[in-house]
């Protein structure tokens, strides 16, 4: 049997494919980051000193251990000190 077409194309099943990438391709890329002055020190902010981490581990080790004796004249001076400050 045969059977003649007069419409004939040459079907190729990855071609819908291959057009979608170069319709990927040929567009911009749209999507953009841009992190705030204020973000960027936010993030500096948390940053902690290398003597402070230091300070922070001896201490969580302190409490960790139940070694840790509290100041209450040392805490509630600094209590002081800080909400005096703020007004």
């Amino acid at each position: 049997m045969r059977i003649n077409g007069t419409n004939q194309t040459n079907w190729n099943p990855y071609q819908k494919q291959a057009q979608q990438q170069k319709q990927v391709q040929a567009q911009p890329n749209q999507d953009r980051l841009e992190i705030s002055d204020a973000a960027k020190s936010m993030q500096e902010a948390g940053k902690l000193p290398e003597a402070r981490k230091e300070r922070l581990e001896e201490l969580k080790l302190q409490v960790e251990n139940g070694t840790y004796k509290a100041d209450p004249s040392v805490i509630a001076r600094k209590m002081t000190n800080f909400f005096s400050e703020g007004e």
